[in-house]
């Protein structure tokens, strides 16, 4: 009996530091995609367009992963690519960026 018990303990453990790690990368994700989208907002307002579309560039590809392409976040981080590029004058990009989005439901 005794070492059922044990051997129940050590299984939940087990079990909550799994789910302890899985929380934390979710954390860890969380704050990846908050850092990127702050440093892309410093970039933009102070006009470091190429920087800030490095960041948006980082941001697509994350939340892409993350969310997918239906989801409204994916929308806004082509939003943010969108306007980078219309800041950059590649009018063309920003038009097929801004498309997509409107595609998202």
């Amino acid at each position: 009996m005794q070492m059922k018990t044990r051997s129940a303990t050590f299984s939940l453990l087990l079990a909550l530091i799994v789910a302890g790690a899985c929380t934390l990368t979710a954390l860890a994700q969380q704050v990846d995609i908050d850092t990127t989208l702050k440093a892309f907002n410093e970039f933009y307002a102070r006009g470091n367009f190429a920087a800030a579309e490095r960041e948006a560039q980082t941001l697509e590809r994350t939340i892409k992963t993350r969310f997918g392409t239906d989801n409204t976040n994916y929308a806004n981080a082509l939003n943010n690519l969108a306007n980078t590029h219309q800041a950059q004058g590649r009018y063309d990009e920003a038009e097929s960026e801004l498309t997509r989005t409107l595609n998202i439901q």
